[in-house]
């Protein structure tokens, strides 16, 4: 079933509850919640989506910044969820991690970029504002990168870049806030993955004693396809 946003009043109406009743299942976890339309846009440009696609032609040029133009697209019945433009115009640079996604015969479309999350991730001495997608995939925002483009499956597999010239869904059916932290700079640990040319192979796991040829061969690898020391040497923790 298609979803619409709607305001409060609308909902009081339609579930018979008053606006304190909901607002109180709202802190029990048991009613939606809602999505602060006017706060997102107090802090970005924002788009009008319905689902992942914009319905504002001209968004990368003209994203929403007006009150009144805002609440006038969102009175729209096809305008269900919120974007946030990627680059100067926000500020933000996102880390779009992707969840393993199969096809119909169960044969690999995609592969997870988690594995790559969960081995950076505890290096980055940093908090990025997360969020949770429907599918279970992660949108990590960043201070914008100066002249950092969108990239797909980059640095690695299961893994998206969102720059300049891009957008992120930032709120509607299925995406959760998991912290409300203030995007942070890019770490450098980012900055060397980012700045690779390829996308790069995950290392291999390796046994005690047994880590010397499985590694040299993927370190060789990865130097043949043209991938910078520095990128290499981001996986220095799982290497040593």
């Amino acid at each position: 079933m298609p979803t619409q946003l709607l305001r409060i009043k609308s909902v009081s109406e339609i579930v018979g509850l008053s606006r304190s009743s909901i607002y109180e299942l709202i802190k029990q976890s048991k009613f939606p919640r809602p999505i602060r339309i006017s706060r997102i846009s107090k802090r970005y440009p924002i788009i009008p989506c319905n689902g992942k696609r914009s319905v504002l032609q001209g968004w990368d040029k003209s994203p929403l910044q007006d009150p009144d133009e805002i609440r006038h697209w969102f009175e729209r019945a096809d305008v269900n969820s919120i974007a946030v433009p990627t680059g100067v115009s926000s500020g933000l640079t996102v880390i779009d991690i992707d969840v393993e996604k199969r096809r119909p015969d169960g044969s690999i479309e995609r592969e997870s970029g988690f594995p790559l999350w969960n081995l950076i991730s505890p290096l980055l001495n940093c908090e990025p504002l997360m969020h949770r997608t429907p599918s279970g995939g992660l949108h990590a925002f960043f201070r914008h990168k100066p002249e950092q483009r969108n990239r797909q499956n980059h640095p690695m597999e299961g893994v998206d870049i969102r720059g300049e010239g891009g957008y992120i869904i930032f709120s509607g059916e299925g995406y959760t806030p998991i912290n409300g932290a203030v995007p942070p700079a890019l770490p450098q640990i980012l900055e060397e993955l980012l700045s690779s040319p390829i996308s790069l192979e995950l290392p291999p796991e390796v046994r005690d004693g047994f880590w010397h040829e499985p590694l040299l061969k993927w370190v060789a690898r990865q130097i043949g396809r043209g991938a910078k020391d520095q990128a290499i040497l981001v996986f220095n923790s799982h290497l040593t």
